[in-house]
């Protein structure tokens, strides 16, 4: 089931380093800001800011989004900054650092860049717009659509940049090749401090709890990699839907305990969503698909539709009334239900009745219980998952909900057609 965690409104301080700097949060700032950034969320704020990205100040392990949408907006990278990798899309760039930071700027395509110089003594840099900055800096061509992947980069004080060749071409119509290692790091970022370890797959971190096994958290990550890769070719198969998960802040967020549910604080303006440590079964795939399912493919698809499908495809796949997949999921549950009924329709094969699931997270549900019955993970449950779901092989969708086996097999969207075995690559 979904389990929304509380998001709230985040200001950090920031350590300011002689500069006359304001704490950054999403409230508006109406002055010219110059900003030495950290960590954690940066932006929103009114007026023409500058933010800085010095090596000598970025937290080790950061993730840091820049977003700012209002006034004339540049960002500078100080001599001596150290770029291993990054990810270049028409209006976002995510650039990965030497010390593991990762830098994701969203609206990328309308701010100004300057390469080397200091703002401290007054120092110019290299000034450049978004496509230059990718070409001089990255060594890349900022797609059209999709993504591409840019070369390592070291950026010298003098506003020239040592790049060295992209080895990983992008693929125009889907977003750009990325390896994944699943390497397993330690981080500091803000508000996941209960979280000893955490695995980013394209960009979108796992936190996991210490009581979690390090096999369920590279479990999750290979899960979410074949969701968003599903023909595992290194490539995005929706970049858009991947965009909006970036530009929610999306996190998968992995417990052992209850406890761990209690005393974690999510950050604001971050969409997470939980999974168990318990309830993560790699063997049910290597087992025949007998036992314990593996709820990492619920909830890990739970964070992909909701702040990835609904947000890109709002008409087709959003979760209120009168969207595509809603009116699908009237008709499975034999009308259209606010609320909870007393009681389902006899016609009905889906009757959720979870009072504390709303109409969003109804929709939520049923595109769950739709494409993992597609994709074959619900062929052997029927006795398990009867009471709330009754199609549960491809052959009964296809006969039955019409409405939702055609969204889900449209190729225009490229929803999964292969169900993920946490097997990513291998």
């Amino acid at each position: 089931m979904v389990r929304k965690l509380a998001v709230r409104f985040l200001s950090i301080p920031l350590l300011t380093a002689g500069l006359a700097v304001s704490a950054i949060s999403p409230f508006a700032i109406a002055a010219d800001d110059t900003f030495i950034v950290q960590r954690g969320i940066v932006g929103k704020g009114e007026g023409n800011d500058i933010y800085v990205l010095s090596s000598s100040l970025i937290d080790t392990n950061a993730q840091i989004t820049i977003s700012d949408t209002q006034g004339s907006n540049s960002l500078q990278l100080i001599g001596g900054l150290s770029i291993t990798s990054s990810i270049v899309a028409s209006d976002t760039v995510q650039l990965t650092l030497n010390n593991g930071a990762i830098v994701t700027v969203l609206g990328a395509g309308s701010m100004s860049y300057t390469l080397g110089g200091d703002p401290l003594n007054g120092t110019a840099g290299s000034s450049k717009n978004y496509q230059s900055f990718v070409s001089d800096a990255l060594g890349a061509s900022v797609p059209v659509t999709g993504t591409v992947s840019g070369g390592s980069s070291l950026i010298n004080a003098d506003g020239s940049a040592e790049v060295s060749s992209v080895t990983d071409g992008g693929e125009g119509a889907g977003g750009g090749y990325t390896e994944i290692d699943f390497t397993v790091v330690t981080h500091s970022d803000i508000g996941f401090e209960s979280m000893n370890r955490k695995i980013e797959v394209f960009g979108i971190p796992i936190y996991a709890a210490s009581g979690v096994d390090e096999s369920r958290l590279v479990h999750a990550a290979h899960i979410m990699a074949q969701y968003l890769d599903n023909d595992e070719n290194g490539v995005i198969d929706n970049q858009p839907v991947l965009d909006r998960m970036l530009a929610a802040k999306s996190y998968l967020f992995m417990w052992k305990t209850e406890s761990d549910i209690e005393s974690f604080n999510p950050p604001d303006g971050m969409e997470g969503q939980d999974l168990g440590n318990d309830e993560t079964i790699p063997e049910w795939h290597t087992n025949g698909h007998q036992g314990q399912f593996d709820a990492a493919l619920e909830e890990v698809w739970h964070l992909i539709t909701h702040n990835g499908y609904s947000a890109e495809y709002p008409n087709v796949f959003g979760e209120s009334v009168g969207t595509s997949l809603a009116n699908a999921m009237d008709i499975a549950r034999g009308g259209q239900f606010i609320t909870i009924p007393s009681s389902y329709p006899g016609s009905a094969w889906y009757s959720y009745d979870d009072e504390s699931c709303d109409y969003a997270c109804m929709a939520t549900e049923y595109f769950y219980w739709g494409m993992t019955s597609v994709l074959g993970a619900q062929s052997g449950r029927l006795s398990e998952i009867q009471e709330e779901w009754r199609l549960n092989t491809p052959a009964l969708m296809q006969s039955t909900d019409t409405a939702l086996y055609n969204l889900l097999t449209d190729s225009q969207y490229k929803l999964p057609t292969v169900l993920p075995d946490g097997s990513y690559n291998q």
